[in-house]
């Protein structure tokens, strides 16, 4: 059985979506997004999403952090999760991207 959504948090030992971006460079992001106001793991989850297929990191966070699943069931649900940032402008306003 695959994880239908990717770990924010660490768990079990597994990097986690948060490690990820500070291991990539994107640190001071990642931690905006944890210290955000927004408590939905939803928007967190669209925040993180959008840095990584703007900075086009998703192999590396496939193969890292969400391993598990096909190519094209993460690739769908990264799909809903950028919609998801793309229709909510307090998102885009708080990440600026």
């Amino acid at each position: 059985m695959f994880e239908d959504w990717f770990p924010l948090k660490r768990s079990q030992g597994r990097l986690c979506a948060y490690d990820f971006l500070t291991n990539a460079g994107y640190g001071q992001e990642s931690n905006r997004i944890w210290r955000s106001p927004f408590k939905e793991t939803k928007r967190r989850r669209a925040m993180v999403v959008k840095i990584i297929r703007q900075e086009g990191l998703e192999d590396e966070f496939f193969s890292t952090v969400w391993p598990d699943g096909t190519e094209k069931h993460r690739m769908k649900r990264m799909d809903k999760f950028e919609a998801h940032y793309d229709g909510d402008p307090d998102l885009q306003r708080f990440l600026g991207r």
